[in-house]
């Protein structure tokens, strides 16, 4: 049986926790903010370097710190899954070339402005002809 003692591994698996920005004073607030982004009419869907550099530039505007990413294309003119693991969570993308289509998800913690801040990067950065957006609170109180 493995004892409960932190200390145990002395190699810890991520770097010791950075601390976002202090919260306002006042009601709880939510944890995080979850985006879930559908771009349509994207090029370049299968090339993984390209994504990767569009994905850090994203998280590098938000604020955030990448503590690991992976990325694997599944062949030639096929798509890219991806991943950037954040202190603060993470930015992940799908793609499907064939249909100039690719599939994100954000989700950070902290303030509203660094999920802004990485999703303008992305739109800039992709050109999609159009984006659908969903926004969802993680980690919010729930009513009384």
């Amino acid at each position: 049986m493995m004892a409960d003692n932190p200390d145990s591994n002395s190699q810890a698996p991520f770097p010791p926790q950075v601390k976002g920005p202090p919260q306002a004073e006042g009601p709880p607030q939510a944890k995080g903010t979850h985006v879930l982004l559908d771009i349509y009419g994207v090029k370049r869907l299968d090339d993984p370097a390209y994504l990767e550099d569009v994905m850090r530039q994203s998280a590098s505007a938000a604020g955030a710190h990448i503590i690991g990413a992976h990325f694997h294309h599944f062949g030639l003119e096929q798509g890219v899954t991806g991943l950037l693991l954040l202190a603060e969570s993470h930015i992940s993308i799908h793609t499907w070339p064939e249909r100039d289509y690719a599939a994100i998800d954000l989700f950070l913690c902290g303030n509203i402005a660094g999920v802004d801040a990485a999703i303008d990067i992305l739109t800039t950065s992709l050109q999609p002809k159009t984006t659908k957006e969903q926004r969802i609170l993680r980690g919010a109180p729930l009513p009384d």
